[in-house]
């Protein structure tokens, strides 16, 4: 018996061209159901070509965020639908033909704790490690005892297969989540409003027992480059030359607070790596000036805030206020 998928995707501002050689290209593929998008806070110009018995829109007036946007899809697929699975998928990315099938046939061949997603091609660093997973009580990824050689101890990976690649988290892009396993996580926390909300939603499945395995066969493009991959330097280096701190923002504060609630084990070693890693970005990368000063306040203010776990969406005059 075929097994049946629909697929869910949320877009925002200017990016009905993508969304449309999205659903061009799903629309052509095999164990398709139907094809839910959530439209937040824009409405399409060529609305006809969405308009389709296994179409399914969701409308936003306001950007909601990523977070409760793709939950409100998430909820539609379980209320609504009756498709065994739900693909996820982010409005630019265009999967290859045979993408799908080749997670569907993953899931044919493996354990039930086993959950696969696409790969996207520009993840190269992904793929060169070979495996996704965080070290206890690092701040984004900086950790004193890792630059001494302490590391996590090894975990056996669960399969032998060469294009399978084992993580920790996953994004929601590519993500091909059967039902029952939705109903054991629940839905993303829209107190994250934007950024790592995929990471603590996909890290419940972790934590549940359950591995998840990013198929380099099922290749996803990129339509359009990440924020953080269009500029190569490290991102709290960024952070003091953009003028657009509104994905900073997000990152910082969301991150933390995904850090505290998964991977930190020891409090104090926590705090002395993101100490040390904020000492270093003063001397590196802070401009010695008042508009330098400023954005440290902003980075140390953020980060008290996701410790604390002051969410929600941030103010465009708050985050005005920092440039």
């Amino acid at each position: 018996m075929a097994r049946t998928v629909s697929v869910l995707t949320v877009t925002y501002g200017d990016r009905e061209k993508y969304v449309s050689k999205l659903v061009s290209a799903i629309q052509k593929m095999e164990n398709v159901q139907d094809i839910i998008i959530v439209w937040n806070g824009n409405y399409p110009k060529r609305k006809q070509q969405f308009d389709s018995n296994n179409i399914h829109n969701i409308y936003f007036s306001s950007n909601m965020g990523s977070a409760r946007a793709f939950s409100e899809g998430l909820k539609f697929f379980a209320t609504q639908q009756a498709s065994e699975y739900v693909w996820m998928l982010d409005d630019d990315n265009l999967p290859d033909s045979s993408a799908l099938s080749v997670l569907l046939k993953d899931y044919e061949e493996s354990k039930n704790n086993l959950i696969f997603s696409s790969f996207r091609k520009d993840r190269v660093e992904l793929k060169a490690r070979g495996y996704q997973r965080y070290q206890s009580n690092s701040f984004f990824e900086f950790s004193i005892s890792q630059k001494l050689g302490w590391k996590n101890s090894n975990i056996k990976s669960v399969s032998n297969k060469m294009n399978l690649i084992q993580c920790e988290t996953v994004p929601y892009g590519g993500l091909l989540l059967p039902r029952t396993v939705l109903k054991e996580i629940g839905y993303p926390n829209k107190e994250l409003y934007l950024y790592s909300d995929d990471n603590e939603f996909t890290y419940r499945m972790t934590k549940l027992g359950m591995h998840m395995l990013t198929d380099t066969h099922s290749l996803i493009t990129d339509m359009e480059q990440s924020w953080y991959r269009k500029n190569p330097v490290p991102m709290f280096k960024t952070v003091f030359t953009t003028t657009k701190l509104f994905n900073a923002c997000y990152t910082i504060r969301n991150r933390v607070f995904f850090e505290k609630h998964n991977i930190v084990t020891n409090k104090f070693l926590y705090l002395v790596n993101i100490m040390t890693y904020l000492i270093y970005v003063f001397f590196f990368y802070m401009p010695k000036n008042k508009a330098g000063i400023k954005r440290m306040r902003m980075i140390i203010r953020l980060i008290k805030e996701g410790w604390t776990g002051r969410l929600g969406q941030i103010s465009n005059e708050r985050i005005q206020g920092w440039n």
